[in-house]
């Protein structure tokens, strides 16, 4: 019980992050729209965009889960998690795009902007977080060098 509860709390947690970023990214690209194409945005955001959200969510909320964590995939490497991650959330986004575009198209191109932007983070915290890794990496090799030489000296 004490597991199915913290698996809860994580898909609690981590989903009404993303929902709280998919959210604030909407307000920002429409804002952002409106500015480069002179045209007024309306800040009210459609209940099906909200239910496409909370979806959304969800669904990368368990990906990651499943992905990101040893849950399922054990001993694989970062990039290789990271491809299935994207390939999987692309049929998803697809899915999502097909059952839920038909009933609202005046923001289409706004949504557009936001996958793309979605897209470029994933990318950019990809490349932040293996470059991080290879530094730690390097810097804690260096370290464990210098601790075998100390011990064979003795």
């Amino acid at each position: 019980m004490k597991k199915f509860i913290s698996f809860l709390f994580y898909i609690k947690s981590f989903a009404s992050m993303i929902f709280t970023g998919l959210i604030l990214a909407y307000i920002a690209a429409g804002w952002l729209y409106s500015i480069v194409m002179h045209e007024q945005f309306n800040y009210t955001i459609p209940a099906i965009f909200v239910l496409q959200g909370i979806i959304l969510a969800l669904s990368i909320t368990i990906l990651w889960y499943l992905i990101f964590t040893d849950a399922v995939l054990k001993k694989l490497r970062y990039w290789i998690r990271l491809i299935c991650f994207v390939l999987i959330l692309s049929l998803v986004l697809t899915g999502l795009f097909l059952m839920f575009f038909t009933y609202h198209t005046d923001w289409a191109r706004l949504w557009i902007i936001i996958a793309m932007l979605f897209v470029c983070v994933t990318a950019g915290i990809s490349v932040i977080a293996e470059i991080y890794f290879r530094l730690t990496g390097k810097k804690y090799t260096q370290v464990l060098e210098n601790y075998k030489k100390n011990i064979s000296g003795f």
